[in-house]
């Protein structure tokens, strides 16, 4: 099944520390990050390896998405988020991937699809683009992200380890 993909910016800071952004443009047969998200990035550190990403192929994949949708902007949610939401309700086809539960309320509310970045770890570990997730997830703990332990093993079992 053909996957479309809009972006927001801890997915991409996520998958960057621990190497993995690759799997993105693996996974979709389209692949979009809205400007906002980049510009939000960009202010980061000179190091953050999403940056670089951004800089260097990650380009190709920055969009600009106009005027914001009202529905979204009620959620008072950040311009990425926003961003990220308005592109997928206004793009049905495309899944928003994002970790931000305020946005994912939002995202529930307007029937907009959704996956986080532990999905997308589960998805590319299901099309055998990681030999493995354990490392991967052991990976994200040691870059400094909490995932409570109920989660991880939620996560290893999706990805039958």
């Amino acid at each position: 099944m053909p996957e479309k993909f809009v972006v927001n910016a801890s997915p991409l800071i996520i998958l960057g520390k621990i190497n993995q952004l690759h799997l993105l443009p693996s996974l979709a047969d389209e692949l979009v990050v809205p400007y906002g998200v980049f510009k939000e990035i960009l202010a980061g550190s000179p190091g953050d390896p999403a940056r670089e990403w951004l800089n260097g192929p990650g380009k190709a994949f920055v969009k600009e998405i106009g005027p914001l949708e009202p529905e979204v902007l009620k959620w008072d949610l950040g311009l990425g988020e926003t961003e990220v939401l308005t592109f997928a309700y206004r793009n049905r086809d495309f899944i928003a991937l994002l970790d931000d539960r305020a946005a994912r309320k939002c995202a529930k509310t307007l029937d907009i699809k959704t996956k986080g970045t532990l999905a997308i770890l589960v998805l590319a570990r299901k099309r055998k683009l990681l030999p493995d997730i354990t490392t991967v997830l052991d990976r994200i703990e040691q870059a400094g992200f909490y995932v409570s332990p109920s989660l991880l093993k939620a996560v290893k079992r999706l990805a039958s380890e």
